[in-house]
């Protein structure tokens, strides 16, 4: 469910980036800005890079205390949905690229989000099946903050913007317990 909210944003963004810029191949990519040894990402490299940078557990969300899904006769209690919401940073990464040109793609990606704060059925019929919607937030962060987050990542600053992408909702239709049904007595005439 992450990788296909991510993926999706990824794809809308690299669609208005074609059509915005005229470009050919793809500009944003779903990657992290550093690999593990602590070298840049290569994919990263002079391309528009969303990366996963937290997830956390949505708290607003109305929880409930366990689904109840019915076969037959038979009842059976599902785990809740567990709601999440997404950070994930848009970060230009020039790599050896023209600083100015990667500025302009940050700013139509920042734009692009602007304008479509909300992907839902309606707006994107191509979306996940498993996926209800997503809402995306931009993110405030002081500089102390900002310098955090860098750090975390183990890279150098780049040119970027925080969103919060709320909520993609797990769900589980597998029951974690069957329960036989309450049926009830028969009644009428004769009965007895």
């Amino acid at each position: 469910m992450i990788y296909a909210a991510l993926n999706h944003l990824v794809n809308g963004l690299n669609q208005h980036l074609r059509r915005v810029h005229g470009m050919g191949e793809d500009m944003a990519v779903l990657s992290p800005l550093v690999g593990i040894d602590g070298a840049p990402a290569a994919r990263a490299e002079g391309r528009l890079s969303l990366s996963l940078v937290n997830v956390e557990r949505e708290t607003a969300a109305h929880q409930r205390k366990d689904g109840v899904t019915s076969l037959g006769s038979v009842r059976g209690t599902s785990a809740p949905p567990l709601h999440l919401n997404l950070h994930v940073l848009l970060a230009a990464n020039p790599g050896g690229g023209n600083y100015g040109d990667f500025l302009r793609h940050l700013s139509s990606g920042i734009g692009f989000f602007q304008r479509h704060p909300l992907f839902d059925r309606g707006n994107s019929p191509d979306m996940d099946p498993r996926l209800e919607q997503l809402v995306l937030e931009p993110e405030n962060l002081r500089i102390s903050e900002l310098s955090n987050l860098w750090g975390i990542l183990g890279g150098k600053y780049l040119p970027s913007m925080l969103y919060k992408v709320r909520m993609v909702t797990f769900a589980s239709d597998d029951p974690t317990a069957l329960v036989p049904g309450i049926s009830r007595p028969a009644t009428g005439v004769g009965a007895g």
